[in-house]
């Protein structure tokens, strides 16, 4: 899979505002990445293409909905659904883990 990320330098804070490529990188491996910079209408930008690979397959779902960054819902059978999260998050780990 492939994506190209522009950041935008915010002037005010005199930064590029990172967050959207940290959020997007959460749940991916990234296979190779190329960066560039360049300027328009005298703003600067700083362009990111990605090449990625999701993860998980549950890792896919969860990029969908990002339910990582949620709480967990009040939903009678708390327990369980805690377990299994802490069960995805087992395999998770033990597929990505390098050896």
């Amino acid at each position: 899979m492939f994506r190209i990320i522009t950041i935008p330098f915010d002037s005010d804070k005199g930064i590029f505002l990172e967050e959207d490529l940290n959020k997007f990188c959460m749940n991916k491996k990234l296979k190779s990445y190329k960066t560039e910079f360049f300027v328009k209408d005298s703003i600067p930008y700083w362009s990111v293409f990605t090449e990625y690979n999701l993860f998980h397959e549950k890792a896919i779902r969860m990029n969908k909905a990002e339910t990582l960054s949620q709480p967990i819902a009040n939903t009678g059978d708390e327990g369980g659904h805690r377990r299994s999260q802490q069960y995805w998050l087992f395999d998770y780990l033990k597929d990505t883990r390098i050896v």
